[in-house]
């Protein structure tokens, strides 16, 4: 029986692997990060190490979608990895939006107290493009499962964030209507996805098939895994 590539897969700020459930990678296997609750005055690079900590395989295949993507740029810095997949997500911080990029000066959201972060975090899911009913209803239990100090924590390192410098081979996935994260602010080489910020969910049997096939047409063997 031949031995399944292992892929790894961090979720977007707030989410959680549900949002992989369209995603089937018939020669992979995939496993799950979960989103830990930050510790006081964690670095990103401490944080990412304790999140690498459940990564069981040698030089494995890490998928990181949005925040999750910065994160595991943060492990290609640290672990040995066959491959990244980034999903809707940044790779240099010039990349970032200028409307976020303004919080850097004016970090307003470290002041709001719970009861109005929330409700903003909740009405930012517009900015996902237009999404069902059904949709937004299962976006909102998502993120109300983390703490407000898990949001404060992230929403810092993803706009202090310095970039990663670990040279892994790279796959990067992006939707040409992202609102979070422009694509036409991308400084990489990616593949335009028709959709939004949400095209692991929303465009799961695409990512699953060009995943599969950037997997098997790179010199990955199975006993380098």
């Amino acid at each position: 029986m031949t031995e399944k590539t292992p892929i790894y897969c961090i979720s977007g700020l707030g989410a959680n692997r549900s949002v992989f459930a369209n995603i089937a990678i018939p020669d992979a296997e995939l496993h799950f990060l979960d989103w830990l609750e930050p510790e006081k005055n964690e670095t990103l690079s401490a944080y990412a190490f304790r999140m690498s900590e459940k990564i069981t395989h040698e030089h494995p295949v890490v998928l990181g979608v949005s925040f999750g993507g910065i994160v595991a740029q943060e492990i290609a810095k640290q672990r040995s990895l066959a491959h990244l997949i980034l999903i809707s997500t940044i790779c240099d911080p010039e990349e970032l939006p200028v409307t976020l990029a303004a919080f850097r000066k004016a970090p307003v959201y470290k002041a709001l107290p719970d009861a109005i972060l929330m409700p903003l975090l909740l009405q930012g899911i517009q900015q996902f493009g237009h999404l069902s009913k059904k949709l937004v209803q299962y976006f909102r239990e998502m993120i109300a499962e983390q703490s407000p100090n898990y949001y404060r924590w992230a929403f810092s390192k993803i706009l202090h964030w310095k970039g990663a410098t670990a040279q892994v081979p790279t796959l990067r996935l992006h939707g040409t209507e992202d609102k979070l994260f422009p694509i036409e602010k991308l400084k990489t080489p990616n593949k335009a996805i028709q959709g939004t910020h949400l095209i692991i969910y929303t465009k799961g049997k695409l990512l699953s098939e060009l995943i599969s096939n950037y997997l098997s047409s790179t010199e990955i063997t199975r006993e380098a895994l």
